[in-house]
């Protein structure tokens, strides 16, 4: 069977899925993606390393948007089955709407949680027509589903299209029950330092918290962005920059809570990885992953993004608690194996086995890609 996969940029989390596919007996995968160093200033992900073994055509800016060219080189790999992200790319739109493009099964990978906006509206009347190309649309949760249904009453809707590096975390409760009994002393952040990660709310928390409590935990960061300059001589607060996939666990480790303040988050893949980790979380119930894996007092806390006393209020709370963290990270772990790059593949082969799988016609033209 195979498997093209049309994806923007690659992560840590995506690679590993790809790996778990190629893994299964009987699977061939090929995946088109953006250029890290062209179109993401604010990830810049070592593609050679996090691509190394998977067969991956790397696009730049031009080449994304070259239709004629991605056909071609799509085409003549003669998928049995597409996974695509997203309607974003015009390049891949159109591709899926092309009939040059014949395989047994085309799936959307969607994201957007439905927040009932005019313009949403607006989405399911325009895209209603090209879902319709899709025989399934993989979602990443809750929210998403009611989105997708809304554009679509026809196709198919499956749950799980995000996942976490499980090799990566492998043997995080042996190290967490090291440190049961000496907790690290320290909140976490990784993302993007932009607007919508809601930092500024962060560091009004984490100012305060240091203000009320004598023995502060610091801080630490992980990303990169415009909002680097909220760093400047800010106390207790570390920058360690923009951190590799294969960096992270050990980050993680180090960590003792970990904290995602978005003010708009489609899902956030590294609430399951912080969880698979170990760590208890504090994320703001804008996040799509608060919905499926945090539950409060039991494996982290959700708090509303717009108010910044219920932040410190959980900050303080794993801060006084110390001693109960522990049960916390055992439970989160536990929540986080649903999400393993494992179970994302089988998820995959799921669904496209239980349809029969045309073949493809070969292209008559080469692609330089």
């Amino acid at each position: 069977m195979r498997i093209a996969i049309l994806w923007t940029h690659a992560s840590g989390y995506s690679a590993a899925c790809w790996r778990a596919l190629q893994a299964i007996d009987g699977i061939t995968v090929k995946v088109w993606a953006y250029s890290s160093n062209e179109t993401t200033s604010n990830a810049p992900f070592d593609d050679a390393l996090l691509l190394k073994e998977i067969d991956c055509v790397l696009l730049n800016d031009r080449q994304a948007d070259d239709y004629q060219c991605l056909k071609r080189s799509v085409c003549a790999y003669r998928p049995d089955v597409v996974l695509v992200s997203g309607w974003n790319n015009r390049a891949y739109r159109k591709l899926m709407t092309s009939a040059d493009l014949k395989c047994g099964i085309k799936i959307m990978g969607m994201d957007n949680p439905w927040s009932g906006t005019w313009k949403q509206y607006a989405t399911c009347w325009l895209r209603s027509r090209y879902m319709k190309r899709f025989d399934y649309v993989w979602v990443a949760g809750e929210r998403t589903r009611q989105f997708a249904k809304r554009i679509s009453r026809t196709t198919s809707i499956r749950d799980g299209v995000y996942s976490y590096d499980s090799n990566a975390f492998s043997g995080s409760l042996q190290k967490r029950e090291l440190q049961a009994k000496d907790w690290p002393k320290r909140f976490l952040y990784v993302g993007r330092y932009v607007e919508s990660k809601g930092l500024r709310q962060l560091f009004e928390a984490y100012d305060a918290y240091r203000e009320t409590v004598t023995d502060p935990w610091e801080l630490h960061c992980c990303g990169a962005g415009p909002l680097e300059v909220l760093f400047d001589n800010r106390v207790g607060v570390r920058n360690l920059g923009f951190c590799q996939p294969r960096t992270l666990p050990n980050v993680f480790d180090s960590a003792g809570v970990f904290i995602l303040p978005s003010k708009y988050e489609p899902w956030g893949v590294v609430v399951a990885e912080a969880m698979a980790a170990g760590l208890p979380v504090i994320a703001s119930d804008a996040c799509g992953a608060t919905v499926e894996l945090v539950r409060d007092n039991y494996n982290g806390f959700v708090f509303d993004p717009t108010d910044g006393a219920e932040l410190l209020e959980r900050m303080l709370w794993c801060h006084d608690n110390r001693n109960r963290l522990f049960r916390l990270s055992e439970n989160a772990i536990a929540s986080a194996s649903a999400f393993s790059s494992g179970l994302w593949a089988e998820r995959l082969v799921s669904i496209v086995r239980r349809n029969g799988i045309g073949q493809s016609v070969v292209a008559s033209n080469a692609c330089p890609l």
